[in-house]
């Protein structure tokens, strides 16, 4: 119960800027992947996790203990908010449009219902494994599932952020997505199905 005190109480609630920081940069991240600038997202997050990490370690240094990570974090999650801003070209407006909140919405839900399935698929099983078998059987089956992570994180991953550009300039286009939509599905299944084969046969 030692972390659970008043200063972890205040730690968390100052770290939970960084979500309204975060926030602020949706749009501008969105409309650089949609140009495909991922270099450009790449090099600023980079940036401002280097002076983030910088600042953090100097601030640790002179015995700010863990309030040296939470500034760390802030200045870094800033730092990213103000390059990107700066980046992307683009400044919101004052106009409010109650169309595109329509049309936003519609593509808002199935992505929303994307991460529920997605977040159900990740944590129903442990929790079922943990209350059934117990922690050291929990433990064991995150072991087991961190090659398929793995192979997820390098392989799918990197081809699953792009796709979303990409389908989003065909819909734009008015062409059809589903048969980009089965390529980019059957590209991952291959990548997957070998890579787990040849994980198994070494």
């Amino acid at each position: 119960y030692i972390y659970y005190d008043r200063t972890f109480a205040l730690v968390l609630i100052v770290l939970s800027l960084a979500l309204l920081i975060e926030a602020l940069t949706t749009v501008h991240t969105a409309k650089l992947r949609r140009d495909f600038r991922y270099k450009a997202i790449a090099g600023r997050n980079m940036i401002a996790n280097v002076l983030g990490g910088v600042l953090g370690i100097a601030l640790a240094a002179y015995g700010w203990g863990v309030w040296s990570l939470v500034i760390s974090r802030l200045v870094s999650a800033s730092l990213t908010s103000i390059i990107l801003w700066h980046s992307s070209g683009w400044l919101p407006g004052f106009q409010f449009r109650w169309g595109h909140v329509h049309s936003m919405s519609a593509m808002s839900a199935h992505l929303l219902g994307n991460q529920f399935v997605g977040q159900a698929n990740a944590q129903i099983p442990g929790l079922i494994i943990g209350s059934v078998i117990g922690p050291a059987g929990l433990a064991q089956f995150r072991v087991g599932t961190r090659i398929l992570n793995l192979m997820t994180q390098l392989l799918i991953t990197p081809l699953q952020t792009p796709a979303m550009s990409a389908f989003s300039r065909l819909d734009n286009q008015n062409k059809p997505i589903g048969p980009a939509y089965l390529r980019v599905t059957r590209l991952c299944s291959l990548l997957v199905c070998r890579g787990l084969r040849g994980e198994g046969a070494g």
